[in-house]
């Protein structure tokens, strides 16, 4: 068995480095992922999370009986990934938590997933970091901290975060207020096809 799981382990990170699909039966995934293997807990969280329609996933192609939908499921295998550091999965578990997907709503709890995973980098969970303390949601508002987060998510090319730090340019809040540095992160905002970026954006000509 551990040779078993050894074998699917390298398989996975193959698929990965290689960029090649690797086919795996969805049963070995789940007993690897039960072996305690973060990469593919949080292979297993999405498999759960979209159900049938999900055969293909980081470079794996799903095969055997995949499950139905199962989002209880998708959250268990998340946390499990999650507590290990697994990046991806703190985000959607922050997200899950955000929208009470699967589980209770709960600000505080995405609040603090959000924070993991954007400190590891991830710039969608370090754009709902920024939102969290622009708004006030699961933690006390601080419009600094709003702006260095989304600050971070904005310089990895996320359209919505340079719209969100044009904003903050605009108005003022969280940083000295700037028009023409609105202007410009309207501008790339509205070049990756944001329609309120692009609205915005007429506004300031």
């Amino acid at each position: 068995m551990k040779k078993l799981l050894l074998l699917l382990t390298l398989l996975v990170c193959f698929s990965s480095l290689a960029n090649k699909l690797v086919d795996i039966e969805f049963n070995a995934l789940l007993k690897l992922a039960q072996s305690g293997n973060k990469d593919v807990q949080y292979i297993i969280g999405d498999i759960y999370k979209n159900g049938s329609t999900q055969s293909k996933i980081n470079g794996v192609n799903i095969t055997g009986t995949i499950p139905i939908r199962d989002l209880a499921k998708s959250n268990y295998w998340y946390l499990k990934a999650a507590e290990q550091g697994e990046m991806l999965s703190q985000s959607q578990l922050g997200f899950q938590y955000s929208i009470g997907e699967g589980t209770a709503k709960n600000l505080k709890k995405a609040f603090y997933w959000f924070s993991k995973a954007a400190i590891q980098g991830d710039r969608f969970a370090q754009m709902k970091l920024a939102a969290a303390y622009e708004s006030g949601h699961g933690t006390a508002k601080n419009l600094k901290e709003a702006f260095y987060w989304i600050t971070k998510a904005a310089a990895q090319g996320l359209p919505i975060a340079q719209y969100m730090k044009g904003s903050m340019y605009h108005s003022g809040e969280g940083v000295i207020k700037n028009d023409k540095k609105a202007f410009t992160l309207y501008l790339k905002a509205a070049q990756s096809g944001l329609a309120y970026a692009q609205t915005d954006l007429a506004a300031l000509y």
